[in-house]
């Protein structure tokens, strides 16, 4: 496969929050922080020639500073921003102090008088605020680099034991070796399906995007659809671990799910792992060959 078109200009200019799409209609896309190697590039890009990316990046986050945060425990309360509760989330030296103690908090983004929530159900939390400043952490080399992660839109509807009258809608939001991200923007079903065997995912029709006549090989969502068109996941899966945490967490609305793939049940599960395989490689080489033209 070719160099991709405009992707060296995406890799030089482009604001550090944009992602790339891969083909026509947008259903695949990449961005810079999903691997090593182009967070690489990227970071000697910034940090020798265009240090106002980064800054552009900084100041979009400043205004949390403006929203007061009150966290409550036994020992008393303390006010702070939302800025600072997003950086000592993400900071391992505070983290433990703050979210990973036995000891409840509570936080309030109203008053200091309430209402307050538990600091662990994460309802102040917002994925692209948070996705901001992992990227900014990136740039500075203060975050782990990730494996590849293909960003991809292939709608689906999901159904307890493949009942046809009870379902609710599903995205698989990105792909990698190791697994998928599912998403779901509405959770309040799964405590009724507690009981229940299998969620079977297929492809919602009505919604299916088609491939441009321009998109080739790995960037024809067709061949994509082909491979998730259907699977299932243990119900029982939902409930346990991380992913039972997250359900929690997510009180009833939206909520993201990494499934891998010892998880999933395909109809042909050989082909469809072969295949993701074979078209990750593809996007992989496609991408590591145009970051080699970046100045």
């Amino acid at each position: 496969m070719a160099v991709l078109k405009k992707f060296v200009p995406y890799i030089e200019n482009a604001g550090l929050n944009e992602k790339f799409n891969l083909n026509k209609v947008g259903s695949l896309s990449f961005h810079w922080a999903n691997w090593k190697n182009s967070v690489s590039v990227v970071k000697d890009i910034v940090k020798e020639n265009d240090k106002a990316r980064l800054s552009e990046l900084e100041e979009s986050l400043y205004y949390l500073k403006d929203t007061p945060v009150w966290l409550r425990s036994k020992l008393g309360s303390i006010q702070t921003d939302l800025y600072h509760l997003y950086e000592n989330y993400l900071d391992p030296r505070l983290r433990y102090g703050w979210f990973d103690r036995e000891e409840e908090i509570f936080v309030s983004l109203g008053t200091d008088a309430g209402p307050y929530t538990s600091l662990k159900l994460m309802r102040w939390f917002d994925r692209e605020i948070y996705a901001k400043f992992i990227f900014i952490k990136l740039i500075k080399g203060v975050a782990p680099v990730r494996e590849f992660r293909l960003g991809i839109e292939i709608e689906m509807l999901a159904f307890p034991n493949g009942e046809d009258y009870n379902w609710v809608k599903a995205r698989v939001k990105q792909i990698t070796e190791k697994g998928i991200l599912l998403y779901f923007p509405n959770t309040a079903k799964f405590h009724q399906w507690k009981l229940s065997n299998e969620l079977v995912f297929q492809l919602e029709f009505g919604k299916v995007a088609q491939a441009d006549a321009k998109d080739k090989g790995a960037f024809r969502i067709d061949v994509w659809n082909d491979l998730y068109k259907k699977f299932r996941i243990p119900m029982a899966n939902f409930h346990q671990g991380y992913l039972s945490d997250n359900l929690e967490k997510s009180n009833n609305g939206e909520c993201y799910f990494f499934i891998p793939y010892n998880m999933i049940n395909f109809d042909d599960r050989l082909t469809s792992l072969q295949g993701t395989k074979e078209l990750l490689e593809e996007t992989m080489y496609s991408i590591d060959q145009s970051l080699k033209k970046v100045a």
